[in-house]
């Protein structure tokens, strides 16, 4: 449910909203008795919050947007799932055929949906100047900056687990210098994450300790570059 609109003759623009998402045998990743990923299903979740969005002129020549979320991600169904160790159906090895626990034990009613952040902040400035490389087509200069900011969270839906780790906050930004000088061409001059985050999205393997096999997912580093556009 939401309400968007504009105010002050339309140099401000607003949308906002607040829902809420009722997930049954709701997907997850995990890990088996061998340490092996996999993807299981859950009984019961839910997520809510509250998203608002704003877009307004600072100036006749330069544009704002903010963005801010709140998400409330959890498990409303305590459920429990079993597997069968390792060997466990290998008579030779020690196997008895029992099942056993995944997780460290059940997953309780009000867990965190793993890797949902519960803040979100996102910003963009854009300002425009008019400048006249060739003195028959007018031409623009545009600088823009935008960021993006994530709360920390939980990556895995059980926190007493080996694989569980906190994704710590991020704030990665970008920036981008747009030379329109007239006629066909475009340049653009650009630095992507400018703040050079690292930025963890995820993980697999056990997290508890460094090791070999410990992976991280992580975004890519500042980069600067330069392109060219011509519209035909």
């Amino acid at each position: 449910m939401g309400i968007k609109g504009s105010i002050l003759d339309r140099r401000l623009q607003y949308s906002a909203d607040v829902y809420r998402i009722n997930l049954t045998n709701f997907q997850f990743d995990g890990e088996n008795f061998s340490y092996l990923p996999a993807t299981y299903n859950g009984k019961g979740a839910r997520s809510q919050g509250v998203e608002v969005e704003l877009r307004g002129s600072l100036t006749r020549n330069t544009t704002a947007t903010f963005g801010y979320g709140y998400t409330d991600s959890k498990v409303t169904q305590t459920f429990q799932l079993s597997d069968y160790p390792a060997y466990a159906t290998i008579p030779s090895l020690g196997g008895n055929g029992q099942t056993a626990v995944l997780f460290n034990g059940p997953i309780v009613a009000g867990a965190k949906l793993p890797g949902v952040p519960q803040n979100t902040i996102s910003f963009s400035l854009d300002h425009s100047l008019p400048i006249s490389v060739m003195a028959s087509v007018p031409g623009s200069l545009t600088l823009h900056v935008d960021g993006a900011y994530r709360s920390s969270t939980t990556a895995n839906i059980s926190t007493t687990t080996p694989f569980n780790w906190t994704i710590p906050a991020s704030f990665s930004g970008d920036a981008r210098a747009t030379l329109a000088p007239g006629g066909s061409m475009t340049y653009d001059i650009f630095v992507n994450n400018f703040t050079d985050c690292v930025c963890y999205s995820g993980g697999q393997n056990t997290q508890a300790y460094p090791n070999f096999g410990r992976d991280r997912y992580v975004a890519r580093p500042r980069t600067y570059g330069l392109s060219l556009r011509y519209n035909f």
